[in-house]
This record gives C-alpha cells, sequence and structure tokens, in this order.
C-alpha cells in the first residue's frame, strides 16, 4: 500500500481537484466493497479503510501524474481531511455495496460479551426515552442527532461519548434519515462561559432503530 507516499502527494493537489481525486478513489473503493461477502457492522470500517488504501494504491500514479500544485503541508493535511469526507459521502450516496452493509436486513451482529450486555443494560435502566423521525446529525466539535416527535417538534440529542448504537452513524445519516428511532437519554447541563449560565441539554445513552 502507499497511504505514505499518498500524503505526501497531498502537498501537491489543489482543491480544484480535490473533489474529482475524491471521486477516482471512491468509484475503486465502492468496486473493492463489492467484492466482500457480508460482513457486520463493526467491520465496516475496516474494509472501507482498507480499500480506500488498495484505491490509492491503484490510482497514485495517475493522481500524481495530474494534480501537481505545491502547496504547504498544513493545507494538504486539510485537503487530505476534505479528500477523505467527500469519500465517505460518495460511498454512502453512490456506492450500492456501501448501502447494503449499512442499512442491509441481515445485518450480521457477533455476539456482545455478557458483561457488556450487563453494563448496556445498566446505562439504559432509567434512562429517559423519546421517538421520532430521524432528520439531521449537527454540530462541530458537539454533534446533536435531531429528530422530530409526534408533535412535530424538533428535538436535539446531544452526543458526548459512545453509545449503545452509535456505529448506526459511523458514516453519517443518510442511510438512516427519514426512519423512526428510539433514543434514550439523560438530562444534563452545560456550562456556558459567555451566558456565565448552565443550559439543559439531553445527553444521548443509546439509540434503537424502529423500522
Amino acid at each position: 500500500m502507499k497511504i505514505v507516499t499518498f500524503c505526501f502527494l497531498l502537498l501537491f493537489i489543489t482543491p480544484i481537484y480535490a473533489q474529482r481525486a475524491a471521486v477516482v478513489l471512491a468509484e475503486e473503493s465502492c468496486r473493492c466493497i463489492e467484492k466482500t461477502a457480508k460482513i457486520s457492522v463493526e467491520d465496516i470500517e475496516q474494509l472501507t479503510n482498507s480499500c480506500i488504501e488498495e484505491a490509492i494504491d491503484i490510482h497514485l500514479e495517475l493522481l500524481q501524474k495530474e494534480y501537481a500544485s505545491e502547496q504547504t503541508e498544513t493545507e494538504a493535511e486539510e485537503l487530505g481531511e476534505k479528500i477523505g469526507l467527500e469519500i465517505g459521502e460518495i460511498l454512502i450516496k453512490e456506492c450500492q455495496a456501501m448501502k447494503d452493509l449499512l442499512i442491509g436486513e441481515e445485518e450480521v451482529v457477533p455476539p456482545v460479551e455478557m458483561e457488556e450486555e450487563q453494563n448496556t443494560a445498566l446505562a439504559l435502566e432509567g434512562a429517559q426515552q423519546t421517538e421520532g423521525i430521524l432528520i439531521d446529525l449537527r454540530g462541530g466539535e458537539l454533534a446533536y442527532l435531531i429528530i422530530t416527535d409526534d408533535y412535530g417538534d424538533q428535538v436535539s440529542f446531544l452526543w458526548l461519548t459512545p453509545f449503545e448504537g452509535d456505529h448506526y452513524f459511523n458514516y453519517g445519516i443518510n442511510g438512516h434519515k427519514g426512519h423512526l428511532i428510539r433514543v434514550y437519554w439523560k438530562p444534563i447541563e452545560l456550562y456556558n462561559p459567555i451566558a456565565k449560565r448552565y443550559r439543559k441539554a439531553k445527553g444521548i445513552l443509546g439509540v434503537e432503530m424502529l423500522d
């Protein structure tokens, strides 16, 4: 694999060609994913990374030839993150094999250890619940899941820590947008140093897909 060489190549890819690079790598990654037998949700990230590295290996020479324009290391790092996000978005939107893995009806999930099951049950015990249609995942450093409840109101839930069901959203929410979910949450308070007061929020403890 030539992942290190590709990182160096990013020093010479200009933003104007970044989208094209993302498309090329996403299309090749999708072909790699199509060759893979059904796997568990937990293995999707490893498979995706492996296929992207394979795509880089295949197209590195072409990318190196087409996208030559020197830039700083910081600019290259930012561009690399941008290309990575675009590859993920393209795979979710355009790659049917990826969609099948994310929302397949016969999703294979490895057995959960008894201790982990008990910890999850304890975490959700006494949690408040809200059901609604998933409409968005917003935020910068702090992420919020947004749903529309039975009354038509938008309700936001703060994603602070790993929770049961967070694997559904490892690659965004496009595969589940518009679906009915149940959110397990607890009330929390966040301090706002500008307003010099706390504000209430709903911290996510778990998410369950209902359709």
